[in-house]
């Protein structure tokens, strides 16, 4: 194909948008080949091309989906719902004008230009407070304005990337029935929004290293529900999120039921307590708890009556966890925080079962006593009690 009939194909197209309202969002590969076209042949538009798959994939739609298209308004609804979001180099986050939410951004996604991660903000806000809604028009105000022309134009051809985040918003609405249209709002206004995408680190935000999950996940039955995670540090495909989150079974781990689940936990320090009484509470049949090996802790002699295996040490590598910038925890970078895996039941038989399973005596040779009981490994890499008779 030529450049020319591209050219003539392409406003034969764009000439629809008053009747095929997501004209825009369907002739972008087209636009790209002829413009490498163009490219190639120094603005000769006799030159030919072949046409590529991301162009193929635009005319197939035009052929399946023209016919049912159901117009453009000649105006934009009233807002059934309005979402102001903002991006950082660090997070994401958003208001629903009730309540906000926002995230940290993954090491791959901090990489991205800012007008990618604004775009991107915009489409988790969406995910996260309107994932059960259908039918409705929603006005998105943002701070960018690249953002928001390839919102409102439904793509563009200068970047490809903002293309592709917009075809995407565009697609995972219009599969509910959803309009939107983008708005500015000064940065100066956009303050709640704009402290979510900017907020610290908090303690759940440490990820185990996926290496030594996934050797986990081999030692003992797989786990299916992550506990206390987020989008940007989740182990599993389901997990419960501490907020609200575009991807989340839930929000709130603790006020979950986790009995009839296989569940994994890596929480906040402050919250191994509360995990082992709800454990307990429950009669969770089985949980995958990492923790701090801090035996001077008052949930330490619980944790080890809902034993139902020989915990495990963790190697003690620099990043056996991070934060979502990569970055060590400062304990374990001081050698002054190990951790360990307990495999623990709410079920009384079963820690019952595991206790009566043990030696009554213990074989290896002791060393000398040690000064520090909270920092030292023991040679044999387990922890844990001896049953007693």
């Amino acid at each position: 194909v030529t450049a020319q009939h591209l050219a003539h194909l392409i406003g034969l197209l764009s000439s629809t948008a008053p009747a095929v309202s997501v004209a825009p969002l369907h002739y972008q590969g087209l636009q790209r080949l002829r413009q490498r076209a163009l490219q190639i042949s120094q603005g000769n538009y006799v030159h030919e091309i072949l046409v590529n798959q991301e162009a193929e994939a635009d005319l197939l739609w035009w052929v399946e989906h023209v016919q049912g298209s159901d117009g453009h308004p000649v105006v934009h609804p009233s807002a059934d719902m309005v979402l102001t979001t903002d991006a950082s180099k660090s997070g994401w986050g958003a208001t629903d004008q009730e309540s906000s939410t926002g995230g940290m951004w993954t090491q791959d996604e901090r990489k991205a230009h800012i007008n990618c991660l604004e775009m991107k903000a915009a489409l988790l806000a969406l995910q996260t407070f309107v994932s059960t809604r259908q039918n409705i028009h929603i006005l998105l105000l943002l701070d960018n304005s690249s953002a928001i022309a390839y919102i409102n134009h439904k793509g563009g051809t200068h970047s490809r990337v903002l293309s592709d985040l917009a075809l995407e918003i565009w697609e995972w609405c219009l599969t509910r029935g959803i309009t939107i249209h983008a708005e500015h709002i000064p940065g100066v206004y956009n303050t709640v929004a704009d402290a979510e995408s900017r907020r610290s680190f908090e303690p759940s935000d440490w990820k185990l290293h996926k290496g030594v999950f996934d050797q986990l996940q081999k030692v003992w039955v797989p786990q299916n529900v992550d506990l206390f995670a987020a989008r940007h540090n989740r182990q599993l495909p389901h997990y419960f999120s501490f907020k609200p989150d575009p991807e989340t079974e839930a929000v709130d781990a603790l006020a979950q039921c986790w009995s009839d689940l296989r569940v994994y936990a890596f929480p906040p320090f402050a919250l191994i307590g509360r995990c082992l009484q709800k454990l307990e509470l429950e009669q969770v049949k089985e949980l995958v708890l990492i923790v701090p090996v801090w035996h001077n802790q008052t949930w330490f002699p619980t944790l080890l009556t809902k034993l139902i295996d020989l915990p495990i040490l963790l190697p003690d590598l620099k990043k056996i966890i991070t934060n979502p910038a990569g970055e060590a925890h400062p304990l374990i970078e001081r050698n002054s925080l190990h951790l360990a895996v307990c495999r623990v039941s709410g079920q009384v038989y079963r820690n019952k079962e595991f206790r009566m399973s043990l030696s009554e005596s213990f074989q290896q040779h002791g060393g000398k006593a040690r000064k520090n009981l909270i920092h030292q490994h023991g040679e044999s890499g387990y922890f844990g009690t001896l049953a007693l008779h």
